[in-house]
């Protein structure tokens, strides 16, 4: 029984660890994305910038 607990403890960790490592993951590519997204903005701003002076 003690034994069991233990296993199923460790089960529940490991588990925990794998869920909290795919929620990174998706945070990084959110932020990665973001990222690339103003960048892309800005591309696009910067000619129209270009042709008002």
């Amino acid at each position: 029984t003690h034994y069991n607990t233990a296993e199923r403890m460790t089960t529940e960790h490991i588990t925990t660890q794998q869920n909290t490592s795919q929620h990174s993951r998706t945070h990084l590519s959110t932020a990665i994305l973001s990222y690339n997204y103003n960048i892309f903005l800005a591309q696009i701003s910067t000619p129209n910038l270009q042709n008002n002076r």
